[in-house]
């Protein structure tokens, strides 16, 4: 963190779900929504974006390794989730 505050640190792009219908898949609409997205981004000073998927989902996971030739790589984390 940058100066020791979180105000100081660069913006940060969260995508919260990809998805195409089944019947459009495999025709380069995902690619082209992130493109979209990342670029809003970078207009708007964020630095960095991140998705999250599920281990087992393959196709999304295709799509992200597929994109690694812009830097992107998978991260290990750890989420909770609570029943409230």
């Amino acid at each position: 963190m940058r100066g020791g505050h979180p105000s100081d640190k660069p913006a940060e792009l969260y995508i919260g779900e990809v998805g195409v219908s089944p019947a459009f898949q495999r025709q380069g609409i995902a690619r082209k929504m992130l493109d979209a997205v990342f670029a809003i981004g970078r207009e708007n000073g964020c630095e960095e974006a991140w998705v999250g998927t599920e281990p087992d989902n393959l196709p999304a996971r295709a799509l992200h390794e597929s994109r690694k030739e812009r830097r992107g790589e998978a991260e290990s984390f750890v989420m909770y989730v609570y029943q409230l």
